[in-house]
């Protein structure tokens, strides 16, 4: 019995396989059908081809239909899998007598053991009874073998019609297969009548010029009475005129149009045959596109070509300069002429390959200064296409004639102040430009006293020349200048003005008048002693202490002012008060912004000015920066910032409780900042006391190591020395014996 079950599905899925295979077959040529129906019907409509993306999208359109058919009918179906199951049911549907027989013997069989509480004699008897009635029927005789039959038959039907109308059409289905098969460009259905237009596409008139089109019939082909012009112009649109053949052998169709002023396309129709979209273009005056003027400077400015573009309307050119021009024309050209002022000083070259044959042009031209001197000329280029046609003034410019100008420079100092110690680290900023290169810059110095001793010495040189080159910093450093010893040097003892002036020189060679140079401004400075520079440090170090201690009173007194505000915000009658209290606080909050930003400027130009001049220790500036000035930047630009835009925002505040509560925490913050801000004081405090001890220790050594000076002289000669000052020269005494020094 399985056997024969077995045999019922071979024979089921061989049917199966036919009924699909009838029916994708089927579906491949109403795939094709509909593909050609798509791709010749639209040209005999617009008698236009489909391009090669349309024709795909329709293929794949009409594959895609072709899948989901062979998917359906023949894929799914083919490998649908059967069960012993399955086959008896199907048998028991066309057998009813078996009476579920057959399918209960399946199903016993399938067991591995028997259905629990079945008796083996009835599952016996049940096989039995199964394999007898199964050996009397014919199996194959449930399967319908009509689906089977019709979908062959009317595959073969479609593909005997279609074979007799592709063999009726031969021509038309060549054409299709080469389109949509091999899916060549260029195949083409087959045409009656062939249409081209004399001279193709682009057609090129001159504006306001007739146009005369001529349209013809390939010979030994039907030629139409007439053929239909369709038209499109910017300005009004599309339009249509029929044609008739021209008198004669009738091949010919003439259309004049009296005068272009505009670019427009057509296309020509007549018969079966329709001819591509042909350009009018209208034709101008030679004209230069992608003009190109370079500037060449003279080769001592070491200025880059600097290029200039049509837009431009003046040309700024330093004399014995080059102009080198090159670009393209919109026609072929036959001459272009250059013109500087009225007279002709050139043709341009004309080349080019390709489609700019004819068409480039280069030229390079010489400006002079002319005599008698004029500061401006006017240049232009002239053009002849070679058709004839000449534009006297395709391109024009003024041409200014500039100077060469003497240098600029200028030299800063920042963060010193107007006196220094002679140990001082002066930091210098040099900043020099000139119109067309600085070469070189020097240093100046020398003192008040001794102007004849001036030094100068190079900073940096430049190659090459540099316009304007980035400022230069330079550390000018006087203890190094006192180490080297140079007795021609400026003396630089204290007492003395220092004297610094940078000087800029230009790039200009002798042919055109030699180098110019120029100093910039002068900056002095009095040298001092380190003692007297750190009590006017500490002077102004007490000064901002003071200042500080007002600020803390003034924020004392905006807290009062919050106190105040919120017992008058406790009371609805007092509202408008405590408001206005809150306006008052915020102006002298804002006002305590103020004074922290510039006191934090003042005390790092301070300590930059210190350290410059080498007269403050390590150890104070670290407690200077870490202990004063870091804290008092963090209050200035985090604290008091934050508490005046809180102010700000209490101002607005028109409910009670929401003001008291901002008020409290206003007064909160002030409190911090007050914290702050005299931990600050007694910092500074601690700075200036240590500041004071180096100093009077400093001064006690230098007493000293006199008292010790004097000392050696009376005991070495008899005669003893004092100095005149700190730093300068000894001087005799007036008598040998050393003068006791005071403690």
């Amino acid at each position: 019995m399985r056997a024969r079950l077995r045999g019922l599905a071979t024979t089921l899925r061989l049917r199966l396989l036919l009924r699909g295979l009838g029916w994708t077959a089927a579906a491949l040529l109403v795939a094709a059908w509909a593909s050609l129906v798509a791709d010749y019907g639209l040209y005999r409509l617009t008698l236009e081809h489909l391009s090669l993306v349309p024709r795909l999208l329709v293929n794949g359109l009409c594959a895609a239909g072709v899948a989901v058919v062979a998917w359906k009918r023949l894929v799914r179906a083919v490998f649908r899998s059967f069960t012993d199951v399955d086959l008896a049911a199907l048998v028991e549907q066309g057998h009813p007598q078996l009476e579920d027989r057959l399918i209960s013997a399946v199903q016993f069989a399938q067991a591995s053991a028997g259905p629990l509480g079945a008796s083996p004699e009835l599952i016996r008897q049940v096989t039995g009874e199964a394999n007898d009635s199964a050996l009397k029927l014919r199996f194959l005789s449930v399967l319908r073998s009509r689906p089977m039959w019709t979908a062959l038959l009317n595959a073969g039907g479609l593909l005997a019609l279609s074979a007799a109308l592709v063999w009726g059409v031969r021509d038309v289905a060549a054409a299709w297969a080469k389109r949509n098969v091999l899916l060549r460009r260029s195949s083409s259905y087959p045409r009656q009548t062939i249409l081209q237009v004399v001279g193709g596409s682009p057609i090129r008139v001159l504006r306001g010029d007739p146009l005369r089109v001529t349209v013809t019939a390939r010979a030994g082909r039907v030629a139409p009475e007439h053929v239909v012009f369709h038209m499109r112009f910017p300005s009004v649109g599309q339009t249509a005129e029929a044609v008739p053949a021209s008198p004669g052998d009738g091949c010919e169709y003439v259309k004049t149009f009296p005068m272009v002023n505009e670019p427009f396309t057509f296309h020509v129709t007549g018969n079966d045959d329709r001819t591509g979209h042909v350009r009018v273009e209208v034709v101008e005056r030679a004209e230069l596109r992608e003009l190109d003027l370079e500037v060449r400077s003279p080769v001592y400015t070491g200025l880059a070509p600097r290029k200039i573009r049509r837009g431009a309307v003046a040309i700024d050119v330093l004399a014995d300069s080059a102009i080198a021009l090159a670009g393209l024309s919109t026609k072929d050209l036959a001459e272009a002429a250059i013109y500087l002022g009225e007279q002709r000083v050139g043709s341009c070259r004309i080349h080019g390959s390709g489609a700019e044959a004819h068409r480039r042009i280069e030229a390079q031209l010489a400006v002079r200064a002319p005599e008698p001197y004029r500061p401006c000329l006017a240049l232009r280029i002239a053009l002849r296409d070679a058709e004839g046609f000449d534009n006297p003034k395709a391109a024009s410019y003024n041409v200014r004639l500039a100077q060469d100008q003497p240098p600029a420079a200028h030299v800063e100092a920042a963060g010193m102040g107007g006196e220094i110690t002679n140990q001082a680290a002066v930091p210098l900023t040099v900043t020099a430009r000139d119109d067309y290169g600085v070469t070189a810059i020097h240093l100046q110095w020398s003192v008040q006293s001794a102007p004849q001793k001036t030094q100068e010495q190079i900073l940096k040189a430049y190659q090459p020349a540099s316009p304007e080159p980035a400022a230069l910093p330079y550390v000018f450093d006087l203890r190094q200048v006192a180490s080297r010893g140079d007795t021609g040097a400026p003396p630089l003892q204290v007492g003395e003005t220092l004297r610094l002036q940078a000087t800029a020189i230009d790039s200009r060679p002798a042919a055109a008048g030699g180098t110019q140079k120029a100093t910039s401004n002068l900056i002095t400075f009095r040298i001092v002693t380190a003692d007297e520079l750190l009590a006017k440090a500490l002077e102004l170090q007490r000064a901002v202490r003071e200042q500080i201690r007002q600020v803390i009173e003034m924020q004392r007194d905006v807290r009062q002012r919050c106190r105040t505000a919120i017992e008058q915000a406790g009371q609805p009658t007092t509202l408008g008060l405590a408001l206005r209290e809150v306006a008052s606080a915020l102006d002298t909050q804002q006002q305590i912004e103020d004074l922290l930003q510039e006191m934090v400027g003042r005390l790092e130009a301070l300590l930059e000015r210190l350290r410059n001049n080498r007269a403050v220790p390590g150890e104070d500036e670290v407690r200077l920066r870490v202990g004063v000035i870091e804290p008092l930047r963090k209050v200035a630009e985090e604290a008091v910032p934050a508490l005046v835009r809180r102010f700000e925002a209490a101002r607005s505040v028109g409910e009670a409780g929401s003001l008291t509560a901002e008020l409290n925490a206003l007064v909160a913050l002030q409190d911090g900042v007050i914290r702050v801000l005299e931990a600050v004081v007694g910092e500074m405090i601690k700075v200036e006391t240590a500041q004071h001890v180096e100093s009077t220790l400093r001064a006690l050594i230098k007493l000293g190591d006199q008292v010790r000076d004097l000392m050696k002289t009376g005991r070495g000669d008899g005669a003893s020395s004092r100095p005149s000052g700190p730093g300068g020269p000894p001087q005799p005494e007036a008598t040998t014996k050393p003068r006791e020094p005071k403690p």
